[in-house]
């Protein structure tokens, strides 16, 4: 392999058929370096019977991988900031049911994800989700559930069941019907409403409460509500703790009667 490293600098690779990763018929071979440009790929010492396919990524068109870094809750706020901004781009990502596999203005693009890439899958719509979440932008994260939320519940009501994903614009499931893929993303929304219940006893709670409208969890027994005003944990016992609008991310108990269990 010849071509340019990342610095515009010639560099040449050599791979030995040892090198490449064999299935059956079939082998495969990645560079171990990192290409801006390939010049000359060249085979020597192979039969007829062999039939080369040369790949190369494609980095100039965004999809949703250009987003992915965000879960990586390891960025400069800069590079925070700047794919924050590409993700709530309506021209891109930001869409009526949520974002979209690649960006709305691919040439590529088809909001259906049938007759190319695009629609939007509960997935990857949980990883941008929970990067958002990381990086303290609730509010963005508790908007793009929403959108996805009002499309499934819209989907479930007209084909009584979950798809395995939806379309980026309209209220419809696409794919296979039934599909787990496509479930409500439940730890994603948890977490967007700041409710963690681990028993009959003990819940964690608190923290920004970035979903506006009054929300009640009910797991367990336990039935904690969170609005803007505060939150209320009723356990089974009958036992209430109630916590300020503010109140940091904390664990609640029970009496300690009911923890000796």
């Amino acid at each position: 392999l010849e071509g340019l490293d990342a610095n515009g600098e010639p560099v040449v690779e050599t791979a030995s058929g040892a090198d490449f990763v064999w299935t059956h018929t079939r082998g495969v071979y990645t560079s171990r370096r990192v290409f801006s440009q390939i010049d000359r790929v060249a085979f020597q010492d192979l039969i007829r019977v062999y039939r080369v396919r040369v790949a190369t990524l494609d980095t100039t068109r965004l999809d949703v991988n250009t987003l992915l870094p965000l879960w990586s809750v390891a960025l400069p706020s800069e590079h925070v900031d700047s794919l924050v901004a590409l993700l709530s781009d309506p021209a891109h990502f930001w869409r009526a049911n949520g974002i979209p596999i690649c960006s709305a203005e691919d040439a590529n693009y088809d909001a259906g994800g049938t007759k190319g890439a695009g629609g939007v899958w509960t997935y990857w719509l949980t990883l941008l989700g929970e990067g958002l979440v990381e990086t303290k932008h609730e509010e963005a994260a508790a908007e793009l559930l929403k959108r996805l939320l009002k499309a499934q519940v819209a989907v479930l009501r007209s084909q009584k069941a979950f798809s395995e994903f939806y379309h980026s614009d309209e209220p419809l499931g696409v794919g296979e019907k039934g599909h787990l893929s496509g479930i409500v993303p439940l730890h994603l929304l948890l977490r967007v409403i700041g409710v963690r219940v681990i028993s009959s006893h003990k819940v964690w709670t608190g923290g920004r409460f970035a979903w506006a409208e009054p929300v009640t969890v009910t797991q367990h027994g336990v039935r904690t509500r969170r609005t803007s005003e505060g939150t209320s944990i009723l356990f089974p016992s009958g036992h209430t703790v109630t916590l300020p609008a503010d109140a940091p991310w904390q664990q609640v108990t029970d009496t300690p009667v009911q923890m000796s269990d």
